[in-house]
């Protein structure tokens, strides 16, 4: 009794986690780029998981690695005048990565709050 396995050609892409929308158009454009892809319709989620999984890391055995250039920065604060404060300011939260446009104290009464979930952005 003989059994025969064929191996595909090409790996196959695991389109479990992509749209209904996405996994047709990835389908009908096989061995095109995410790029390319997001000009022809990807959405955003479909083109950061097509992203994630075309990254390869490497671990490597070297030495540390070393900063281009270090600069000394001044991290006493500024103060101020109520005048001088924006209106809005964007607010940027830590664990969802959404940047929101805010009134500048209540963005600023969470970041103070909160210090390891929202920051401010100018």
């Amino acid at each position: 009794m003989y059994i025969c396995v064929t191996k595909p050609k090409t790996p196959r892409m695991n389109l479990t986690k992509f749209s209904p929308k996405d996994v047709r158009l990835i389908q009908a454009n096989e061995g095109k780029t995410p790029d390319e892809l997001l000009v022809l319709g990807l959405s955003q989620r479909g083109y950061r998981r097509m992203l994630e999984d075309s990254i390869e890391v490497e671990q490597t055995r070297s030495a540390v690695l070393q900063p281009v250039s270090v600069e000394a920065v001044s991290l006493a604060p500024v103060l101020l005048s109520p005048a001088d404060m924006p209106k809005r300011i964007n607010l940027h939260n830590k664990k969802t990565g959404r940047v929101v446009l805010m009134g500048y104290k209540a963005a600023a009464m969470l970041a103070e709050k909160y210090p390891n979930e929202f920051e401010l952005v100018a």
